[in-house]
């Protein structure tokens, strides 16, 4: 307890102080608003994406969402490009998509593809499993020396030293 703490009492009630507000803490970061939309790139990736889950061939689903291939356009060429890498990589030809809810066997293999594509957090990690453990480690020698005299000789008897 402050020994001052009464006569600061007193000094208050005689001022008609009212004690001290800290000031409220404004943050100084602050989240995205909740309507902050995506960037549009991954606005169309997303489009296209759903486009070819339609079932639409990628040359159509990439008219769906950029328009028509302008073959005097670079850009517009490139743009043609991705989509039919992104469709490649999804391992979407023509449309062939398994039925919603089927148990066939493409929808199990298509299942499964799926989910060895998918990135883990793991598959990002280091691969642990190639450094040996400490307990497997031996130890190394570090008192072999080598001789240089002969080293030193031959460098003295033909040259560059």
């Amino acid at each position: 307890m402050d020994p001052l703490k009464q006569l600061f009492d007193l000094y208050e009630a005689e001022m008609a102080m009212s004690p001290l507000v800290e000031p409220e803490v404004v943050p100084t970061h602050e989240a995205p608003p909740e309507e902050a939309k995506a960037h549009p790139v991954a606005q169309k990736n997303t489009e296209l994406d759903n486009a070819l889950k339609n079932g639409s061939t990628p040359s159509e689903a990439h008219q769906e969402v950029h328009g028509e291939v302008d073959s005097s356009d670079t850009e517009s060429k490139a743009k043609f490009a991705s989509s039919l890498g992104r469709a490649e990589n999804r391992k979407v030809h023509a449309g062939a998509l398994p039925e919603p809810g089927s148990n066939s066997i493409f929808a199990q293999e298509f299942a499964a593809d799926q989910a060895l594509d998918q990135t883990t957090e793991q598959d990002l990690e280091s691969p642990i499993s190639q450094e040996v453990p400490d307990s497997e480690q031996t130890a190394v020698d570090e008192s072999t020396e080598y001789d240089y005299s002969l080293d030193v000789e031959y460098l003295q008897k033909y040259g560059r030293a």
